[in-house]
């Protein structure tokens, strides 16, 4: 499943989904059966390959982008995973809807970034422009 949240929903390659969350999450008024639930994380090419990124990367490349989430016991007509979460920015279907899609801490800690700065923070991919934030 997740080489196929990977292919489906990474959106960019500096987006990652370091692992899915498999359990019973509260939606519509009850327990759902078991549902994934991936946080989408920023790792841009430049911090994947060394320890410490530089510092544009650090300022610019600061926070992930919603999530993605799907039952695990449902799915499309072709195989592919039916998402109650999805896409950039967050699309809910069934799921619970996010106000707030921006992740600043994630599940590795091999780096860091540096927010609030003088440099407009990259915030999503919008087709083929970026949209920033933070100034």
């Amino acid at each position: 499943m997740s080489d196929t949240y990977a292919q489906l929903q990474e959106i960019r390659t500096y987006y990652k989904f370091h692992d899915l969350d498999v359990d019973r999450y509260w939606l519509d008024g009850s327990y759902q059966s078991r549902d994934a639930l991936g946080p989408r994380t920023a790792a841009p090419p430049c911090c994947r390959r060394t320890p410490r990124p530089g510092l544009t990367a650090a300022c610019l490349f600061t926070h992930g982008n919603g999530a993605v989430m799907s039952p695990v016991t449902r799915k499309s007509t072709e195989g592919l995973p039916f998402f109650y979460l999805r896409d950039i920015p967050p699309v809910a279907d069934g799921g619970p809807k996010i106000h707030e899609p921006r992740i600043y801490y994630g599940e590795e800690s091999d780096s860091y970034v540096i927010v609030k700065g003088s440099t407009p923070e990259f915030d999503y991919p919008k087709g083929k422009d970026n949209v920033l934030c933070g100034l």
